[in-house]
Parts: structure tokens; C-alpha cells; sequence
């Protein structure tokens, strides 16, 4: 199965071993492959195979508020959930009247013609589907995007299980009380316009939890005043100082179910705020003044007692996905003051 970069649950397509007699032995070629067509929220809605150099509507799918699957077959040009004499007939009345709908170009060429109609007699005719049917092609990809199962008809969002019948999660959600006040609600409680991924926390769709990830954070190390009471800060913004938390905001509310060492290179994150931990050491034999703001708006100095080995301080800075974010930090020992600032870009993944 092949995802794309943007979203883990956007399915693009399926190969598979079509030797499915249990007698037959995988020959090590993929011979099946099927398309999937999804929504804003992921939903598988279509599937499309092809057929030589054209395609074929296999079937489509709605689904319930909380993802309870109406299967309905390709060719199936009532949505009745079965393809039967009915539906052949309405194709041929479409062919004799050189109408076309969508529901009767079983090979999606454009045209509805004695071509679907053959084609529907010999794959779809008295195929049925239905409601607790998601496909007839072993598709497991359902509403949301995630894996339904067949033997229980729960859908699995990594994290939990939950049950389209009854609406809610198989167990308590692990963020506690983070998301909703009821740790079994799905979305909550409000599916038409939020989602739950991972089982952790309700987000819009795709509108803000899109993939970021932390560009280059800024950190310089400085050195203050001289002699006994030199000052070092001592700025570290990798592994194991700055950190990631992932961050997604939905109706108003924050949400923290993760966090994780920065690989500016390689880690994306379903966030919508890069939020940095860095860790600043102080080492120096006098005490030193802490101010953190901006020149003309600094806030109250922080006294820092004589560390000579060292004392580290966290600080942390965060920035919306898109944009950026900087802290600057003033230190003072004796009459020597030196200012430097940290900071972190925020970007989507495709950035």
C-alpha cells in the first residue's frame, strides 16, 4: 500500500497478489491494483481499479456519523446497495437516450455505452453490499482513513479502537482529560467537523494539523565580562537540550500528546506549533542577572547564583507552523552585559 507525504491516512494505492486460492502460492507478482478515492476527512469514498488502459468504479462507500459503512457496488445506478437486472436496464436506457451519469460509466471513459454495460454483467451483476459492508474488494481503508476490521467491525486510529455503532472509543483516552471531559467520545462527540486520527485528540481537518517541522533553531553562545567573574552561556539546541512537543489546537484548546529530540532533517510532526525547549548553562564564579523580552520590553531580572561548573536553565520559544519565533535573552555580570538571542522557524513539511 503507497501513502502520500502530506497525511499517513491518504491512500493513494494497493498492489496485491491475486493468487487467492488457498491451493495457489504467491507467484511473487502483483497482478491486482486498486486506487482509492478520498474526502476531507479521508474517508475512503471510491475505489477504482483498472481494467487494461481504463478504469473501473469498483465501488463507493458512505458512511454514518461515526463511520458505520453503506457499501454500494459499481454499476449499482439506484444506490440500493446491489447491482442487479434493474440497474443493467438502466444503463440501457441511458445508451438508448445518449444520457450520461457517472453512476453507468462503469469504466470511467467518459461515456456510458454498451461497453459498461457488458462489463457491469460480467463483474457486478448480483453483487451486494450494504449497511456494516466496506467493500468487496478486501479493502480494509474505511472512513477517516482508518483500518476496519471485519471480525470485530472496529476501526483502529493507532492509539484506540473505537465502534462506529455506538460512537466511541474501546478505552479511556491515554491524554486523560485533554481533549474532551468524556475520555470515550470520538471527535468530541462532533464528527461532522472533527477528527481523531490517532485516538489522542479531536483536530479540523487538514486545516491546522498539517506537518511541520523545526528549521535551523537559532542559538549563539556567549562570553560577559572577564577575570573571577567571567560569564559563559552556553546555548545548546540539539539532542539532548531542544526538544519538539507535538502541538495541535481544535476549538480552543491545546493539546501536548507528544514530544521528541529535534532531527531538523528528517522529523515532521502533525502540529500546529513548534514549541523548542533550549537549554542555556551559565558558568561563571559571580552572580549574573537573567532578562528575557527585547530591548525597551525586558522582563524581571532573574538572579543567577555562582556556578562554576555550570547551571542550566531552560527557555523555551514557539512558533505557529509557517512562521517564526525568537526570545532574546540579556546576561549580566559586574558591568559587562551582553544580549543574544534563540529562536526557532516553523515549517510545513513540504517546505
Amino acid at each position: 500500500m503507497i501513502t502520500t507525504g502530506s497525511y499517513i491516512d491518504l491512500v493513494i494505492l494497493r498492489d496485491r497478489d491475486a493468487d487467492t486460492a488457498w491451493t495457489s502460492a504467491s507467484d511473487g507478482t502483483l497482478e491486482e491494483r486498486i486506487y482509492y478515492c478520498q474526502n476531507w476527512r479521508a474517508d475512503v469514498v471510491a475505489i477504482v481499479g483498472p481494467d487494461g488502459q481504463s478504469g473501473q468504479m469498483k465501488e463507493w462507500v458512505k458512511y454514518s456519523a461515526y463511520g458505520v459503512p453503506y457499501g454500494i457496488p459499481g454499476g449499482d445506478t439506484d444506490s440500493d446497495f446491489d447491482c442487479e437486472t434493474g440497474d443493467v436496464d438502466q444503463v440501457q436506457q441511458w445508451i438508448d437516450t445518449s444520457a450520461y451519469d457517472l453512476r453507468g460509466d462503469f469504466n470511467l471513459d467518459g461515456a456510458v455505452d454498451a461497453s459498461d454495460k457488458s462489463a457491469i454483467i460480467l463483474s457486478q451483476e448480483n453483487l451486494y453490499l450494504g449497511r456494516g459492508v466496506l467493500s468487496s474488494v478486501s479493502s480494509m481503508k474505511g472512513y477517516s482513513g482508518s483500518s476496519r476490521s471485519s471480525s470485530t467491525a472496529l476501526n483502529l486510529a493507532r492509539v484506540r479502537m473505537w465502534n462506529p455503532e455506538e460512537g466511541r472509543w474501546s478505552k479511556r483516552d491515554p491524554v486523560e482529560y485533554g481533549d474532551s471531559t468524556n475520555l470515550y467520545s470520538v471527535a468530541q462527540d462532533n464528527p461532522v467537523t472533527l477528527r481523531d486520527p490517532l485516538g489522542l485528540f479531536s483536530m479540523t481537518p487538514f486545516t491546522g494539523c498539517n506537518g511541520c517541522k523545526v528549521r535551523s533553531p537559532k542559538c549563539t553562545n556567549i562570553q560577559v565580562g572577564g577575570g573571577g567573574c567571567k560569564l559563559v552561556l552556553i546555548c545548546t539546541p540539539g539532542d539532548p537540550g531542544a526538544r519538539v512537543d507535538g502541538h495541535c489546537s481544535s476549538s480552543g484548546s491545546g493539546h501536548t500528546p507528544f514530544h521528541a529530540p529535534i532531527d531538523t532533517a528528517n522529523d515532521c510532526f502533525m502540529v500546529t506549533q513548534c514549541r523548542v525547549t533550549f537549554q542555556l548553562t551559565f558558568k561563571s564564579k559571580c552572580s549574573a542577572r537573567l532578562n528575557l523580552g527585547k530591548p525597551g520590553a525586558w522582563g524581571p531580572s532573574v538572579v543567577i547564583p555562582p556556578h562554576p561548573t555550570g547551571r542550566s536553565v531552560p527557555v523555551r520559544v514557539a512558533a505557529d507552523c509557517g512562521g517564526s519565533a525568537s526570545i532574546q535573552i540579556k546576561a549580566s555580570t559586574g558591568d559587562s552585559t551582553a544580549i543574544v538571542e534563540v529562536g526557532v522557524r516553523c515549517t510545513h513539511c513540504a517546505q
